[in-house]
């Protein structure tokens, strides 16, 4: 467990998790709320299985 929490650069996780979402990162979603993506539930279904 040492030698997994030494190889973590917890600087880079940082600015992973603080960047910003956008709109071309996440092209289905119908919005983004607090940097999270929203899609509608009914078109990824379609998109996953079509009937």
């Amino acid at each position: 467990m040492k030698d997994f929490v030494a190889g973590l650069d917890f600087e880079k996780f940082r600015a992973q998790a603080e960047a910003a979402t956008t709109r071309e990162q996440c092209p289905s979603a119908v919005d983004i709320e607090k940097n999270i993506p929203i899609y509608d539930g009914a078109g990824i279904t379609e998109s996953i299985a079509p009937e």
